[in-house]
């Protein structure tokens, strides 16, 4: 969060000892990541629609968190 300004970027944190999780989702272009970095697996699903869902459930909780 420290150079959320000169990487023109906006953080917000959630409270790690309420909601720990170390499996990630990463959304991009028409792309959906699921990765298990202590599992060892990843999945990667191209999909217009599914990646557009993901960036949606995003969107509505970034706004409820910043409240």
């Amino acid at each position: 969060m420290t150079h959320n300004r000169e990487e023109a970027r906006d953080a917000l944190l959630v409270p790690g000892e309420k909601y720990s999780f170390s499996p990630e989702i990463n959304i991009y272009d028409n792309k959906v990541l699921f990765a298990s970095w202590q599992e060892k697996m990843a999945i990667v699903i191209e999909s217009e629609e599914i990646s557009d869902f993901h960036k949606k459930i995003f969107d509505v909780l970034y706004e409820k968190l910043k409240k």
